[in-house]
């Protein structure tokens, strides 16, 4: 923009110049998973437009910039890919997605398309017209946000399943985000068992839901969960109602068949390296 321009430009004069910036040099950079980032260096209005000699040393570094980009997408590729792949050694169909539109996915998640779910252009879809709904509800969130749990019925084909939403969070929420949210299947019938500290996290449990749980996985009955807890037997079931709509089910018994033998899943856990848990 010339001087002139920019001393007719609302944005310059009511925005800009009251916060201290006016004068400024910028580029944009396309980074390998499509995002856009734009660089900006700005002076005040007094200190007058920026030297031509300043802009060409901001143009002598715009490649190392952008070799920046290149090399922190990829990064968080490779990591993203990695913590989805984890899941495949016990037993989880899993993927990552990026504005509900799938990224990648383990071989486990993948053998449940197009029958479950479809990798459509828009966005992943659900074939169960309730779950694609309650899915098309999480995604109205904003991407921090995006988070929740909901079942699949079962079907001849298929045993029930419990999709959890979980918000790609912490060093994930860079500025060259690759995924913004993982999913993840858990059957009723999964060829591996589930550890017991995995599957509870899924579906954010407190730690007294997590105690009930498995005290109810244990055979404990509610009367001997509430004396266990020194805690009334009505304050036990309301927690209880929690777990099951936190886990899609409505009865002790599908409870226990969802969670069932999951204390025999240390074994699986076990093989995998504890270097690689821990890096995940």
């Amino acid at each position: 923009m010339s001087a002139r321009e920019m001393e007719e430009s609302h944005y310059y004069q009511h925005f800009m110049r009251p916060y201290g910036m006016y004068w400024h040099a910028g580029t944009n950079i396309m980074s390998p998973n499509g995002d856009t980032v734009k660089f900006s260096v700005h002076r005040s209005f007094d200190a007058g437009p920026l030297d031509p000699s300043l802009v060409d040393r901001l143009t002598w570094l715009r490649p190392h910039i952008a070799r920046a980009c290149t090399l922190t997408a990829r990064l968080r590729f490779a990591q993203l890919h990695a913590a989805v792949e984890v899941l495949n050694s016990v037993g989880l169909p899993a993927a990552a997605l990026r504005d509900g539109r799938l990224t990648l996915a383990n071989s486990l998640f993948e053998k449940l398309m197009p029958g479950v779910a479809q990798d459509r252009r828009s966005r992943l879809t659900f074939q169960q017209a309730s779950a694609d709904k309650r899915w098309a509800s999480i995604l109205d969130k904003p991407a921090t946000f995006r988070n929740g749990t909901f079942p699949i019925a079962s079907t001849e084909e298929c045993p029930m399943i419990i999709v959890h939403v979980l918000p790609v969070a912490g060093a994930g929420r860079d500025i060259f985000p690759v995924a913004d949210s993982l999913i993840i299947f858990a059957s009723s019938e999964t060829s591996q068992k589930i550890a017991p500290e995995i599957l509870l996290s899924l579906f954010d449990f407190t730690p007294a839901e997590i105690s009930i749980t498995n005290s109810i996985l244990s055979g404990a009955s509610l009367e001997e969960i509430a004396r266990a807890r020194r805690v009334s037997i009505d304050t036990v079931r309301v927690q209880l109602k929690a777990i099951f709509a936190k886990t899609g089910t409505h009865r002790q018994t599908e409870l226990v068949k969802l969670l069932g033998g999951v204390a025999s899943a240390s074994n699986i856990i076990d093989r995998v390296p504890s270097d690689e848990r821990r890096s995940h």
